[in-house]
């Protein structure tokens, strides 16, 4: 007989940003120059502070998701695009 075993999904990629920062990507990750987290979404969510000295980069900016085997890229709803 075969004998099943569940795993842990492995990450599903890696975002390296332009400062060096490697962050895995599993979970939820707001991005942004100050990301600020709902107090409700702590257990969810990470937050990732990307230097913008001119302020191109909104304070919350954008959201990766990985859900499933799928990930997401959502706009904060930045004025910066």
């Amino acid at each position: 007989s075969e004998n099943s075993v569940t795993v842990p999904q492995p990450n599903l990629g890696v975002l390296v940003l332009s400062h060096g920062v490697r962050e895995p990507l599993h979970g939820e990750i707001i991005i942004g120059r100050q990301p600020r987290i709902h107090p409700a979404m702590m257990d969810k969510q990470r937050s990732l502070a990307v230097p913008s000295p001119k302020k191109e980069i909104s304070r919350n900016h954008c959201e990766f998701r990985v859900t499933g085997w799928d990930v997401y890229l959502r706009d904060l709803g930045s004025n910066n695009g």
